[in-house]
């Protein structure tokens, strides 16, 4: 296990540059993203994800125990 900081900020973040290069690579086939080789890939994206797992972070509001989910329902 990792003792990182802000653990609920950093897994969304990697979510969210994950879903993006599998949306653009895969189902988008942007271009030039869907024709790189892996190993061009892991040398451009590797870094960023290496710092939203354990890299520093700007400071931001102290994580709150509630998520946008519990915040949705809680409208209804």
């Amino acid at each position: 296990m990792l003792h990182v900081s802000q653990p609920g900020l950093r897994a969304p973040l990697v979510a969210t540059e994950l879903a993006g290069l599998v949306m653009a690579r895969y189902v988008v086939r942007l271009e030039p993203i869907a024709r790189l080789d892996v190993d061009t890939l892991v040398a451009l994206f590797g870094p960023v994800f290496q710092r939203f797992i354990v890299g520093p972070l700007p400071a931001t509001q102290p994580e709150q125990p509630v998520t946008g989910l519990h915040r949705m329902n809680d409208r209804n």
